[in-house]
């Protein structure tokens, strides 16, 4: 999953993701796995929950991604730019 391995890399903590989810409505408790897998678990259970908007929970999460003007683990500012463009071609 493109969306897992793009913010797995730019939070770069499974904490941080499990906060942004929590926060952002996804249900249940933080799932196994490194950040990629976090964040694609935490995308397909508010998917398979069916009290749950899981397009609002997957957008509220990329708002913050999508909107950044600052690399944070991503390194350089090309690269954001670069994984921001990958985002929005899915």
């Amino acid at each position: 999953m493109i969306v897992g391995s793009v913010l797995g890399a730019y939070y770069y903590s499974p904490r941080a993701i499990d906060e942004l989810f929590a926060e952002k409505g996804a249900p249940g408790s933080p799932p196994e796995g490194n950040c990629a897998d976090k964040v694609t678990r935490w995308v397909q259970r508010a998917n398979d929950d069916p009290n749950i908007d899981a397009l609002a929970v997957l957008g509220g999460v990329l708002e913050e991604f999508m909107e950044a003007d600052y690399p944070r683990n991503l390194h350089t500012d090309e690269e954001l730019t670069r994984q921001q463009e990958r985002v929005n071609t899915v």
